[in-house]
């Protein structure tokens, strides 16, 4: 997470970053239409077998496609974005790509699949 903070920090300090300010009178709440309310979303205790199985037919259809393009030479690091440490959990840093990985092998896990994922 240091690594995150320190390249955000010094991204924040050069003139590409000075061009780009987020102006906050801009930003508008989403109008009603557009909005899915948390309780309307079936949870994983209401998931019958049925739908259990047609997910499970789906997923092993689905391929997670991950473009890693682009270097973060602009925000002052070498390497891959996605190399990037932006999480500490119990005293390990994580990188973008390490969150995608466990991302995959939870889905995968959870229902028993197994869901490819290929980085370009």
């Amino acid at each position: 997470m240091h690594a995150f903070h320190s390249l955000f920090q010094l991204w924040k300090s050069t003139e590409k970053a000075a061009d780009n300010q987020l102006v906050w009178d801009d930003i508008k709440t989403p109008t009603s239409d557009r909005l899915i309310l948390y309780d309307s979303i079936a949870s994983k205790q209401e998931t019958t077998p049925e739908l259990e199985d047609e997910e499970r037919e789906l997923l092993h259809k689905l391929v997670v496609l991950k473009l890693n393009g682009g270097l973060g030479t602009t925000m002052g690091y070498q390497g891959p974005k996605s190399a990037i440490e932006v999480r500490t959990e119990r005293g390990n840093e994580y990188t973008f790509l390490d969150l995608t990985v466990q991302h995959i092998a939870a889905l995968n896990e959870q229902y028993g699949v197994d869901v490819p994922l290929v980085l370009m």
